[in-house]
């Protein structure tokens, strides 16, 4: 993954916005030759944490995790992940995400995040 873009937003409902770019290898494909759902599950994910880190500066783990798929992800080929920090407060963070084509801006898959955010001073593993 390929970090493009990270706006802090001076609207009071969203934190920021993130634009993440992406190709799937060909050995992250399912038994139909496409991305496999656990790998856009994945992207959602990590790329939805990275951006409440590079957004706020904050630690945190996943609570919840939903994922839409469209259309395919196509492998070998460059696909943007376009991500929102709606909100993050003291102990929580909001996220949704979009994987889309790169080259047709089609949305391939949508995604939502709840994480738990991690207090500071915590004891890391």
């Amino acid at each position: 993954m390929k970090l493009v873009k990270v706006e802090k937003q001076k609207q009071k409902d969203i934190v920021g916005t993130v634009l993440i770019k992406a190709k799937l290898p060909s050995y992250m494909r399912n038994g139909h030759g496409t991305g496999h759902g656990g790998i856009i599950a994945t992207l959602h994910d990590s790329s939805q944490w990275y951006s409440i880190l590079a957004l706020t500066g904050k630690e945190c783990m996943t609570a919840k995790l939903t994922v839409e798929f469209i259309q395919v992800v196509p492998l070998e080929q460059e696909v943007e992940i376009h991500v929102r920090v709606v909100r993050a407060s003291k102990n929580f963070a909001f996220t949704d995400g979009e994987i889309r084509d790169a080259k047709t801006k089609k949305i391939l898959s949508k995604g939502s995040c709840v994480f738990l955010v991690i207090p500071e001073g915590s004891p890391k593993l």
